[in-house]
């Protein structure tokens, strides 16, 4: 994930400043899908470690049973899930929406920029606006540091 939006600054699709924005957003979208099983993991671990460490027999006769700790597990469960629900349902249908339309502006961006060469004049607006472009300097980050726009007149003779 994290090397294909390198990728994409590198070949001038994505812009610089928004590399942490989009990463945001992309682990905002996957932790829906990280959340259950870090939880399973978490929970195998701290079972596994009791049972090795002989915890479970030491609680076991004190009266705390399995019943009890499986009720404890699903207790810390009804959070996880709940949270994940909500991840889900909102957060990354959110999310992908906004990785959608940072990564249309961007090529929106890149097609206005794609044809622009400096040094030359373009006629926009139906011939009412004249734009001079000057110089780009960063072609990568569509950098335009030098241009003038100006108002074009029609003379009828």
């Amino acid at each position: 994930m994290f090397l294909r939006i390198l990728e994409e600054v590198n070949l001038g699709g994505l812009n610089v400043e928004l590399v942490f924005t989009v990463l945001r957003l992309q682990l905002l979208r996957d932790s829906a899908s990280l959340l259950p099983p870090a939880f399973f993991l978490a929970a195998l671990v701290t079972l596994s470690r009791l049972s090795r460490d002989s915890e479970l027999i030491a609680l076991n006769a004190c009266g705390i049973g399995p019943p009890r700790l499986y009720r404890i597990v699903l207790l810390l469960a009804l959070p996880v899930a709940l949270l994940t629900a909500w991840f889900a349902l909102w957060l990354q249908p959110e999310a992908a929406s906004a990785i959608q339309d940072i990564r249309l502006q961007q090529r929106e961006q890149a097609a206005q920029l794609a044809g622009l060469q400096p040094g030359r004049f373009y006629v926009e607006e139906n011939g009412q606006v004249v734009i001079y472009i000057g110089e780009i300097t960063d072609a990568k980050r569509w950098a335009i540091s030098s241009f003038s726009i100006g108002a074009a007149h029609q003379r009828s003779w």
